[in-house]
């Protein structure tokens, strides 16, 4: 892998730590602090799921993908609903698309959306990809204009598809039969498959494919501790991202660099994280090392036998760091959005880049949101929110006066 380009620039020298309190080094190697009051906090404009009087509607059963237009109008992937609902910017529906069927502009259970910069809408379900383009006079696509039957499973990781143009670029896996995992986008033209775009081998990339136990068979309760054993609580999970201009962004989720590459794993720039590592707090690192140790001591089967777990795991110990990004995302303009772990509960932080890889400094939404991943477009962003307690799920809107 070769350095084809580096970049990092700040657009203010008071944005260089995620936390009040917490110390980085800038790039003139000073070191500074941000205060609560220079967090750009983002705005809620509008909610959508928590009144069941507006009708069926205006109701979720379990989200799967969300999405915003150019005209800020946002798009809902419900898999208990085989429509793909689009409500204006205000909360009120405008159009629902699409029903439950196998023909051209039905689905089988919506699974991710995509709307592209020219406006086409695209739609990933079970066992189909179809891209829709507005009809007639229209604004919303609507018209199917192309379906592509997927092989095999649905990819039903949470990462995030793209399009560029007439291709889209669809997230996928193998993992061979002589071990190990590989992940991949294939490229979609309007024939079918034209190309692939590998994603590097990222540290403990292989322990995303989970774990498993191939000596004999497994109850539903050993299953799932077992199923739960391939990283430790705050180990850190490797990420990637496709862009719009058909690059990768990378990072192992452990250190301060998210890196942008080229279809052959050239550095085109590395993004710098403004904040040194932090620990994972006491408390929460004794009870969750307390629960790891739990689960390893209700197995039973030999650890040893169990395949891909990692080594914190197998020592039966848990990290004394934080992960230091926990999601990447980029907007409809190029805009980057780095997730980090939240300096405070009941919040959700993100580092902002320009496109051009000037830090614009830490965002925050003033709510926990769910593990569908958000979606941006310029000053907005689009997501999921989940009620601890009654588990309803809220499609929430917010603005951020950049």
């Amino acid at each position: 892998m070769r350095v084809v380009e580096q970049t990092w620039s700040l657009s203010r020298a008071v944005a260089v730590a995620l936390v009040a309190g917490v110390s980085a080094t800038c790039s003139s190697g000073q070191i500074s602090e941000v205060h609560e009051s220079e967090l750009i906090v983002a705005s809620l404009v509008t909610t959508l799921g928590d009144d069941e009087n507006l009708g069926s509607d205006y109701i979720f059963g379990s989200v799967a993908s969300v999405a915003l237009d150019q005209g800020g109008r946002i798009y809902v992937a419900d898999r208990s609903d085989s429509r793909i609902r689009v409500y204006s910017r205000d909360g009120a529906l405008v159009r629902a698309i699409g029903r439950e069927g196998e023909g051209p502009g039905e689905f089988q259970i919506p699974l991710d959306l995509v709307v592209a910069a020219n406006g086409d809408l695209w739609v990933r379900d079970l066992s189909r990809i179809q891209r829709f383009v507005p009809s007639g006079r229209g604004t919303i696509p609507d018209s199917v204009v192309r379906t592509q039957t997927l092989t095999g499973y649905a990819n039903t990781r949470p990462v995030r598809a793209s399009a560029r143009g007439s291709l889209y670029y669809y997230p996928s896996y193998f993992f061979p039969l002589s071990g190990g995992s590989r992940y991949f986008y294939e490229i979609f033209g309007p024939h079918g498959v034209i190309d692939t775009l590998a994603v590097p081998n990222l540290s403990s990339i292989g322990r995303l494919r989970g774990t498993s136990y191939r000596q004999g068979r497994l109850d539903r309760y050993q299953r799932e501790i077992v199923s739960s054993l391939g990283l430790a609580p705050f180990e850190s999970r490797p990420m990637w991202q496709i862009t719009s201009r058909g690059t990768l962004l990378t990072s192992s989720g452990a250190d301060l660099a998210v890196r942008e590459l080229t279809a052959s794993h050239d550095i085109i720039r590395e993004l710098r994280l403004p904040f040194a590592r932090r620990p994972v707090p006491s408390a929460e690192r004794a009870d969750s090392l307390q629960a790891l140790r739990s689960r390893l001591d209700d197995l039973t089967v030999p650890l040893a036998d169990i395949e891909n777990v990692s080594d914190f795991v197998r020592q039966g110990e848990v990290p004394d760091s934080l992960p230091t990004v926990l999601g990447i995302h980029e907007g409809g303009d190029g805009r980057i959005w780095l997730q980090a772990w939240p300096s405070v509960s009941d919040a959700t932080d993100f580092i902002a880049f320009s496109p051009d890889g000037t830090l614009e400094g830490q965002m925050r939404i003033p709510m926990s949101l769910g593990p569908i991943p958000p979606h941006f477009r310029a000053d907005q962003v689009v997501a999921i929110a989940v009620d601890p307690i009654t588990g309803v799920e809220r499609v929430v809107l917010f603005e951020f006066r950049l």
